[in-house]
């Protein structure tokens, strides 16, 4: 995994923790309802991690 995108992960992290403090869920078509699922989700969560990725790769990170 190269480092951009290791970074994204981290980010995204960050905002899965705030969104569980807020108890708020992003929708996502692939949701099913099930306790376990992330604050960010299924295709929601992979489109972020590339759009964040490919900043990184931008600034040159």
């Amino acid at each position: 995994m190269d480092k951009e995108r290791e970074i994204a992960i981290m980010v995204l992290q960050v905002f899965e923790n705030k969104l569980e403090e807020l108890d708020v869920s992003l929708p996502d078509k692939e949701r099913t309802g099930m306790l376990e699922e992330s604050r960010i989700y299924g295709q929601t969560y992979y489109e972020l991690e590339d759009l964040i990725t490919n900043i990184l790769k931008e600034v040159g990170v």
